[in-house]
């Protein structure tokens, strides 16, 4: 997601900020987690030009684009998403981010 911000600002409000942040494996990316015993929800906010490698989880993605855009690949096809696009990832499709 390409954005102007100074780094490590959030546009979102505390009620997300305070959930538990997200490990995440790469650099360039913060996530907040709100966990349930069947399902998850993850508030990220990507830098600009951030990569993420490709990878697969064993459940299905759904996410929405809240500002700014992002190119997606799912199972080798590119997305190219902005501000308002939903996407859906079924389970065990590669995805990355980024070109």
């Amino acid at each position: 997601m390409r954005n102007n911000k100074p780094q490590n600002s959030s546009d979102y409000p505390d009620v997300i900020t305070r959930l538990p942040e997200a490990n995440l494996p790469f650099e360039g990316a913060k996530g907040w987690i709100l966990q349930a015993d069947e399902s998850q929800l993850v508030f990220f906010e990507f830098e600009a030009d951030v990569k993420v490698p490709e990878h697969r989880h064993g459940y299905p993605q759904w996410g929405i684009v809240i500002d700014g855009e992002m190119e997606l690949t799912i199972d080798g096809k590119p997305l190219m998403c902005e501000k308002g696009s939903e996407y859906l990832i079924p389970a065990g499709q590669s995805i990355s981010l980024g070109s």
